[in-house]
């Protein structure tokens, strides 16, 4: 049985660019949760980049990696 997830990471992915912030909606370190999106979009079929600030993680949500490609420049 699988473990019941903490994040809500279909309405987050849904939006298609979102931030989150450590303390706000995270505990844990900076790369952890990079590493949780990661492997989160893989088991949905989705490609993310991610920006990686201080305290903060801005994750840009493509349905394919050609989309990823084109449009690598919005996700600043």
């Amino acid at each position: 049985m699988a473990r019941p997830t903490i994040y809500d990471w279909d309405e987050w992915f849904t939006k298609g660019r979102f931030t989150v912030r450590q303390g706000a909606d995270y505990r844990c370190s900076q790369s952890a949760m990079s590493q949780q999106i990661r492997s989160a979009a893989v088991k949905r079929g989705l490609y993310v980049r991610l920006i990686d600030d201080d305290e903060r993680i801005t994750v840009c949500v493509y349905r394919s990696r050609i989309n990823k490609i084109r449009k690598r420049n919005l996700c600043r």
